[in-house]
């Protein structure tokens, strides 16, 4: 609850993350959130840290963001199906939005997100994105006490589906295998805080019931049994603009309107190859052991050895990542041109 220019109590959204590695089951737990009548869980628009290093100390009303931001969100329109998210960016009028810090304007634009059918305030928005993970303490210091879920995965299930979606490149096993320790390394520093849950997509996949009540405890809101059944959508639009970007939306939500199978949780079994499961669990089965995921048998191999042997995919795990890291703090009107010539080169 806060108190806006004209002296009025307003109620605002209380701000919550997703966070770790993509393919770790993180759209099928917003999914299911949606259901919730509470949660509002918004499907990667990283709308959040976009603005936030030039934009989070702003005390009232600042028409450089809301241009920017109803420029960002027409721009993210485009890429994203409008029946599972309508960013209302046309719909948005900030002269009548009244806003005092950065997280009240975050909670003015979510308002305005129509998802999976639902619109208007939530008591809760859970923003989820994987690159959040590196912005752990950038995200705490823009809205009061938010909570994180810390999504987990196998590693060797996450290898192979990364592997097997012809839209992730690359598909090299050592490229991905680093890129899960990296995230992993950077998670194992903050997931014990009191501030974080983690939830490992197993769980989730077999034991709903149980993992969702424990999500929603965390949260501090009510279970409500439509959450189970509810990761199923009936059909995935093809109304995006770009032909890749549809592309792209068409393989990543088609999962959606499928049931998820428990005997595709260890599939890494017979999909990947014994020298694959080797590599995967030479470089990530240390970290693997701190969440529960046994190694088929115990490596004698040192990591730094894979990280020589690979070192070309090791760079090039790396670079994937803290590429994006120094754009943070670039200008806001370059990251819109930026992302403008990115969505136009698709």
């Amino acid at each position: 609850m806060t108190e806006n220019s004209s002296g009025n109590k307003e109620t605002l959204s209380q701000l919550n993350y997703i966070v770790g590695i993509g393919r770790s089951g993180s759209t099928l737990l917003t999914t299911m959130l949606n259901a919730n009548s509470e949660v509002k869980a918004i499907p990667e628009i990283p709308i959040t840290i976009f603005f936030a290093n030039r934009y989070k100390y702003i005390q009232g009303k600042n028409q450089p963001l809301e241009i920017g931001a109803k420029s960002y969100l027409s721009i993210y329109q485009k890429m994203r199906p409008e029946d599972l998210v309508d960013l209302g960016a046309e719909k948005i009028d900030f002269q009548d939005c009244e806003y005092r810090s950065y997280h009240a304007f975050l909670s003015k634009v979510f308002e305005h997100f129509t998802i999976a059918g639902k619109s208007g305030n939530t008591k809760l928005i859970i923003d989820k994105n994987p690159y959040y993970t590196f912005h752990y303490r950038r995200l705490k210091k823009l809205s009061p006490n938010p909570k994180f879920i810390v999504l987990t995965r196998d590693y060797r299930a996450n290898i192979l589906s990364r592997k097997s979606k012809s839209l992730n490149k690359p598909s090299n096993v050592a490229f991905n295998a680093f890129r899960w320790r990296i995230f992993h390394k950077k998670l194992a520093k903050f997931q014990h805080n009191g501030d974080c849950l983690i939830t490992r997509y197993e769980d989730l996949v077999q034991n709903q019931v149980a993992e969702l009540t424990r999500i929603c405890q965390f949260l501090n809101i009510n279970y409500e049994s439509a959450t189970i059944g509810s990761r199923i959508v009936d059909n995935v639009s093809t109304n995006i603009e770009d032909e890749k970007t549809k592309e792209f939306a068409s393989e990543h939500f088609q999962g959606l309107t499928k049931p998820v199978y428990q005997d595709r949780l260890e599939a890494w079994k017979s999909e990947l190859t014994a020298e694959e499961i080797k590599l995967s669990e030479l470089i990530c089965g240390d970290l693997g052991l701190i969440y529960g995921y046994k190694m088929k048998k115990q490596s004698t191999a040192k990591y730094l050895l894979a990280v020589g042997q690979y070192f070309r995919w090791y760079v090039k795990a790396n670079y994937s990542i803290y590429k994006e890291y120094p754009i943070y703090f670039l200008p806001p009107w370059v990251k819109l041109k930026r992302l403008k010539q990115v969505e136009r080169s698709k």
